[in-house]
């Protein structure tokens, strides 16, 4: 642990009744920014905007990360006075190794820090400080972090305008919440522009071992020139939640339906997915929950939840709470997962029951990685009992890798388009995809 630097004085900030008085600044690393001293503050923004003009497209990676950090004192209890310094320490040191380049971050208030990046791309960013998060809240806590979770949430931030003229912390944060509102108006009205049109489609899940279709994928989007599209691919940009959480709504009240309605759908099993976010923010949270409470009853018996955006390193006592909120309404739930950091032992005592790797993305660099990481996550998921599916490889070689590596269930793009309706519980007639048996053959309606 790397010891503070000389401090020179600043308001305190202490919280604690009875407590030593307590600074927030100045900053414990180099990368901190020290609102105290606004000349300072202006002067280094303005330098980190300037230099942010000279990247080759500054307007696509800039990004501001919002750490939450004010669960922390309850993980400590009595002993947060005499551990507060060194707790910010570890939150100042790891949210500063995060960084890169000359990014910058500056603690809002005792339960926030303010982190900008510069470089990378925002969704790249986005999972890089995921990642530091996740280190941060286990260095501090452990993998069972007794509900002090670190969280973080990234908004795509354009530096070159949201960084002008600045003048003191506050018009700072006044210029992150106003870039907040205009991105979840913009993704409420791209769903509107959706609404009309979108429908489910389902994408068969098939259990490789025995080659049966056992579920389906559920999948929101809209029928364009003749082919369908999934609605996030309408909506790439979209950063605060709210167009994913319109989009988990449909989806839900839509299985509703057709779980009423069709006897067939009521002897599969159905996943649909739910983020992260649209159950934990507050401002989503109240929407989605309301149309899960409307399910009917058999729901309880065929539904599995997917949440395909769950964090990396998020610790079991967080996911015992997300679970424990979910797991009325389904018979079980699935997660992401990344294939460098499972963690499956997270998931042990939980309602989860399904991991899904994200393979894609490493898939195209190194398929042998790949295969090494992903037989590595089967082996960690049969030992807590759990099962792993991949939702994410649209080709016949991919397929084959994943069955390679004894992945349990698959739904991918090769077998064709997702369907209209969900099918019978079939044995598929041939053997698993191969590179030599053309994977779209594999089913049909």
């Amino acid at each position: 642990m790397v010891l503070p630097r000389h401090r020179t004085s600043s308001p305190p900030v202490t919280g604690d009744e009875g407590g030593e008085a307590f600074q927030l600044y100045p900053p414990r690393t180099r990368r901190g920014l020290d609102p105290t001293r606004p000349g300072e503050f202006a002067l280094r923004l303005e330098r980190l905007r300037k230099l942010h003009a000279l990247r080759p497209e500054p307007r696509l990676c800039g990004a501001v990360h919002i750490f939450d950090v004010s669960r922390v004192p309850v993980r400590f209890g009595d002993e947060w006075p005499q551990v507060r310094e060194k707790v910010w320490q570890i939150l100042e040191h790891g949210v500063a190794r995060a960084l890169d380049g000359e990014d910058l971050y500056v603690v809002a208030n005792p339960g926030r820090i303010l982190a900008f990046t510069s470089g990378p791309r925002w969704r790249d960013a986005e999972r890089a400080m995921k990642l530091a998060a996740a280190r941060i809240t286990e260095r501090l806590c452990g993998l069972v972090a007794g509900g002090a979770t670190v969280t973080v949430r990234t908004l795509p931030f354009d530096l070159l305008v949201g960084l002008v003229g600045l003048r003191d912390l506050r018009q700072l944060e006044e210029r992150i919440a106003e870039f907040g509102r205009a991105l979840e108006e913009r993704e409420r009205r791209a769903f509107d522009a959706l609404r009309a049109r979108l429908e489910l489609r389902y994408r068969p899940i098939l259990r490789l071992r025995t080659r049966l279709v056992v579920g389906h994928l559920a999948v929101a989007g809209v029928r364009e020139d003749g082919i369908f599209r999934p609605a996030e691919s309408l909506c790439p940009d979209r950063a605060v939640g709210t167009f994913d959480a319109m989009v988990d709504r449909f989806r839900v009240e839509a299985v509703g339906r057709l779980l009423e309605s069709s006897p067939q759908a009521r002897r599969g099993l159905l996943l649909v997915p739910i983020h992260y976010e649209s159950v934990v923010a507050g401002a989503t949270r109240e929407t989605v929950m309301a149309a899960l409470r409307r399910l009917p009853a058999t729901a309880r018996r065929r539904l599995i939840l997917h949440l395909p955006d769950l964090p990396p390193g998020l610790p079991q006592a967080g996911v015992v709470r997300l679970t424990g909120l979910l797991a009325p309404f389904a018979r079980a739930l699935a997660g992401a997962v990344a294939l460098d950091r499972p963690e499956p032992e997270r998931f042990e005592g939980t309602r989860l029951r399904l991991v899904v790797p994200v393979v894609a993305p490493l898939l195209v660099r190194d398929r042998e990685a790949t295969a090494t990481l992903l037989a590595r996550l089967v082996r960690a998921a049969r030992r807590q009992r759990l099962r792993v599916a991949v939702f994410d490889v649209g080709d016949c070689a991919g397929l084959e890798l994943v069955r390679e590596c004894g992945v349990d269930y698959v739904a991918s793009e090769a077998f064709g388009p997702p369907l209209p309706a969900p099918l019978a519980r079939r044995r598929l007639a041939g053997p698993p995809p191969s590179r030599t048996a053309p994977a779209r053959a594999a089913v049909r309606a």
